[in-house]
């Protein structure tokens, strides 16, 4: 619970709730010193009660949600010892009050003790062991005061404090449990029961400061073809693989000193522990990851199905000169599709030479969108021939100049195109320039036996695809040709 910001922020307005309450009703003491005694012992419990006051204003000001979760758990740590000083030091005047023998200022004294104990655990619930010390701190005095007495009365008035006590523990603790449950289910997954995204991206920039002379590693993990299980076997059978896989993956994040959390879906993460230099770290990454890829292909037996499942990694450096958490998580996100391009069941680690590649990527993945639109691209045809070398037909090539980054190979735009879905609009373009290309060469006398259009499998199963090419042909292919276009020129190639 102390790892999440919202517990840190919490606790911060909390310091100033318990000042303003206790500074608003403390003056009281002196207008009862001024009725009742000579003022020298209230004015000097008000003089320790500013000094803590000032002790919890300069804890106030100094929190920061930057500081390291080591940081934190300090200042957290003080906000505890002054949170105590300040509801005990009632305590103090109540054992200077009850020794007088004016009954008024008993009665005073005590409904100040019942009245701070009330405000204890209620403001103290949401940290356990503090609420509960506070608790029973201010309740003993007053118990032993009443049980002093030696009535029966004063037997009563103990055993009914005794009851307040457990009472307001009880609530208090009922509180914290809210709290805690609330707590954790922000931060962690409900699934799997490991850290969420929110919680890992917390960890990690908290790493990213208190780590920055030290290395460490981040490694993204990915199922791979997660979801065919989901879609053959249903989401139950999905739902606990993603059980059993997050079970080996903190049995070995464990065994390195790692924290792991599920980001989302089938997607995993986790932040190894830190390292003197970079070699070390680097090979710890290699270890770390084989490891980590062989338990997961182990094989699962989940509702009577044995599953066997790989997984594509990630992995990316940290160290001083990286300082920015969602920079290295980009990074393993990177080396982890690399890994998927690669084949898929493999390990890749960030470098800059990586880097330049995928950024060479997703700068040709945002100029492809506008390829079309600025006449960038452009089609070839390659002759086809028969076996006395007479020209029947030919294929039709896509080539790609970008104004920007100059040729571009088809080998290069068109896998992209495939997996941004790009193909769709590239594909019509192709299908509509070929029609147009069939077309002038028709009215020019050069008819040819058949033209092969090289069509994508994501083209080819789009529900638009049949309309497209029908329309084309309606509206480019003379209407006494029609068929026989249909049969013979036009060859659609997958």
């Amino acid at each position: 619970m102390n790892n999440n910001n919202s517990f840190y922020k919490f606790i911060h307005k909390q310091i100033i709730i318990i000042m303003a309450l206790n500074l608003g009703t403390a003056p009281g003491y002196i207008l009862i010193g001024y009725l009742y005694t000579s003022m020298i012992y209230e004015s000097l419990w008000m003089l320790g009660f500013l000094l803590i006051s000032l002790f919890g204003f300069i804890l106030y000001k100094k929190f920061d949600l930057n500081m390291t979760i080591e940081q934190k758990n300090i200042w957290v740590h003080k906000v505890r010892i002054f949170m105590f000083l300040y509801s005990t030091w009632w305590t103090v005047m109540f054992v200077y009050y009850v020794s007088h023998d004016n009954l008024e200022m008993h009665y005073v004294t005590i409904a100040t003790q019942l009245g701070a104990t009330v405000v204890a655990a209620t403001l103290l619930a949401s940290q356990k062991k503090l609420f509960i010390y506070t608790v029973i701190f201010l309740m003993t005095p007053l118990t032993i005061y009443f049980l002093l007495l030696g009535t029966a009365y004063g037997y009563l008035l103990a055993f009914f404090s005794v009851v307040l006590c457990l009472v307001l523990l009880y609530a208090a603790k009922n509180t914290n449990d809210y709290i805690v449950k609330s707590s954790y289910q922000a931060y962690h997954d409900h699934l799997t029961n490991l850290g969420n995204r929110r919680y890992f991206l917390e960890v990690l920039e908290s790493s990213v400061k208190q780590n920055s002379d030290k290395y460490s590693y981040l490694v993204l993990l990915d199922l791979d073809y997660f979801k065919t299980i989901n879609d053959t076997l249903g989401h139950d059978v999905g739902d606990k693989l993603l059980q059993e896989v997050a079970i080996r993956l903190k049995m070995i994040a464990d065994k390195y000193n790692h924290k792991v959390a599920r980001l989302g879906g089938d997607e995993f993460c986790v932040l190894s522990s830190t390292f003197i230099d970079k070699e070390e770290c680097t090979n710890n990454a290699q270890m770390f990851s084989k490891e980590l890829l062989q338990e997961i292909k182990n094989n699962y037996f989940i509702e009577n199905n044995h599953l066997y499942i790989s997984a594509s990694v990630g992995v990316s450096l940290l160290n001083a000169v990286k300082i920015e958490a969602s920079q290295l998580l980009k990074e393993a996100d990177m080396a982890m599709y690399e890994a998927k391009n690669n084949g898929r069941d493999g390990v890749i680690i960030f470098n800059d030479e990586l880097s330049a590649i995928v950024n060479k990527k997703l700068t040709i993945e945002r100029l492809l969108n506008f390829a079309v639109e600025n006449n960038e691209l452009y089609l070839v045809y390659q002759p086809q021939v028969n076996t006395n070398k007479e020209v029947i037909g030919c294929e039709v090539l896509v080539r790609w100049n970008s104004k920007e980054l100059g040729p571009i190979g088809p080998d290069i735009f068109i896998e992209i195109a495939e997996n941004t879905g790009i193909i769709i609009e590239l594909g019509e373009y192709i299908l509509e320039e070929s029609f147009k290309t069939v077309k002038e060469w028709s009215t020019k006398g050069s008819k040819l036996q058949q033209i092969s259009i090289n069509i994508s499998m994501r083209q080819l199963l789009h529900q638009d695809f049949i309309n497209v090419v029908d329309r084309l042909f309606n509206k480019y292919i003379d209407k006494d040709t029609t068929r026989e276009c249909k049969n013979n020129c036009v060859n659609l190639k997958n």
